[in-house]
């Protein structure tokens, strides 16, 4: 393909059309990057060394796959507003039970008993 075939009729029209279409996320990239910089700027021990940024990488998974499950539930239609509770629930139940035996088979044991239960329970006042 030729510059005089592309649309616009040049290779630089081409590439601002390629701007024009995606300017919302080229805006929203920038302001990402300007955030970034201003933090950086504002505390560079902080933001500028690998440790936070390791303890944020070392965090955030758990909340995101919570988040891919609760967003299956209200994709599905199926808007259960008691998902999230057993979720902290078991959570907790398993950090407990986790501390108190220091026995991790028996932590997830606790978590998903309480969790059936509490399910069994729910499910026909939610229904």
């Amino acid at each position: 393909m030729t510059a005089s075939t592309l649309p616009g009729g040049s290779r630089g029209a081409a590439g601002l059309g390629f701007l024009r279409t995606h300017r919302l996320q080229f805006s929203i990239t920038g302001i990402f990057l300007l955030l970034v910089a201003l933090y950086v700027i504002g505390n560079p021990r902080a933001f500028g060394a690998f440790p936070m940024y390791q303890a944020f990488m070392s965090t955030m998974p758990f909340f995101g796959i919570i988040a891919v499950s609760m967003t299956l539930v209200v994709t599905l239609g199926e808007v259960d507003l008691s998902f999230p509770s057993v979720v902290g629930l078991t959570s907790y139940l398993f950090a407990v039970t986790l501390v108190a035996t220091d026995n991790f088979v028996l932590s997830i044991a606790v978590c998903l008993a309480a969790g059936s239960i509490i399910r069994l329970t729910d499910v026909p006042l939610v229904v």
